[in-house]
């Protein structure tokens, strides 16, 4: 099957016997204590929460994505029996040229079905887990993506930083000393401007799996994603001019804050936009403005 979204992901990984489905968990450590049982060897299944504890059903929670052979096999659009020399042959062969297809831009998606903006962002409405005992703040963002556009260029960068959530409005985003994102974002902070930034929670896995590697500097991992799947990636213009994943199940949108610190777990700093948010940093602290999202029932953040 064509997966373009994560719930395409999800039906074809439970269709191919890897995913295992969990019940009333309760995202305050528990929920990390059985991720984390699952993540003792690769291979074994992809983990989907739902009824989470103190959350409507329908607010699910799927983790363990990438953590076997054939999953990364199916995500790639490769042969779901292929070994990992073959995952590896198959990587280094693309990555010889990086054949690349932009991304299609469309004016609508679903998630623009459910837009909040403002007064109305509550980023706490989501069972963003505490993962383990002595975390200082549940984490909505470690399978994400985090979007930000180079103020030089039309380079969209595309990476994967963690994202904590702090208060109804308010988040921690880290980005780590010379990783693409932090130089755009200290470009941004040179001229004395804050940082545009889109983070996606619930895509397709393909586009996690892309974020996550080394691509080259001024190269577009949606670019790098279209190539991989053969087709573009569907994005949407987000208030600040950023691509978002037209079909994603949450986008944060806003911007970082220039420096400004404050003691949390870890150290951190800020991100806002004109209202707006939807679902369907070196450690920074970033004030979320907008949240969007789709309105189909049994959506799923892969935190």
């Amino acid at each position: 099957m064509a997966v373009q979204d994560l719930r395409d992901w999800i039906a074809l990984m439970e269709s191919a016997g890897e995913l295992r489905k969990v019940q009333g968990a309760d995202s305050d450590i528990e929920l990390g204590v059985i991720v984390d049982q699952f993540q003792r060897r690769m291979e074994l299944p992809a983990v989907l929460f739902d009824e989470i504890k103190g959350y409507p059903k329908g607010f699910r929670v799927l983790a363990n994505t990438l953590t076997s052979t054939r999953r990364i096999a199916l995500t790639l659009r490769l042969p779901a029996e292929s070994s990992k020399m073959e995952l590896v042959q198959a990587w280094r062969k693309y990555a010889k040229k990086y054949p690349k297809i932009a991304p299609r831009w469309v004016s609508d998606g679903p998630v623009n079905e459910n837009i909040r903006r403002g007064k109305d962002v509550d980023l706490t409405i989501f069972p963003a887990p505490k993962w383990h005992e002595h975390d200082g703040n549940r984490y909505i963002g470690t399978g994400c993506i985090v979007v930000q556009k180079d103020p030089d260029s039309n380079w969209v960068n595309v990476g994967v930083y963690r994202v904590a959530v702090h208060d109804e409005k308010t988040a921690g985003l880290y980005i780590s000393p010379g990783k693409h994102g932090r130089l755009i974002m200290e470009k941004y902070w040179a001229r004395g401007q804050d940082c545009p930034v889109v983070v996606s929670v619930g895509h397709d896995p393909m586009l996690f799996f892309v974020a996550g590697l080394e691509i080259p500097y001024g190269v577009s991992e949606l670019e790098v994603a279209g190539g991989l799947k053969g087709e573009a990636v569907q994005v949407i213009e987000s208030d600040a001019g950023l691509p978002l994943p037209a079909t994603a199940e949450i986008v944060i949108e806003g911007r970082i804050f220039r420096p400004f610190r404050r003691m949390t777990t870890p150290i951190i700093a800020v991100f806002s936009v004109p209202p707006r948010f939807g679902n369907n940093s070196s450690s920074r602290e970033f004030q979320e403005s907008k949240q969007s999202g789709p309105t189909r029932p049994e959506g799923a953040g892969c935190f």
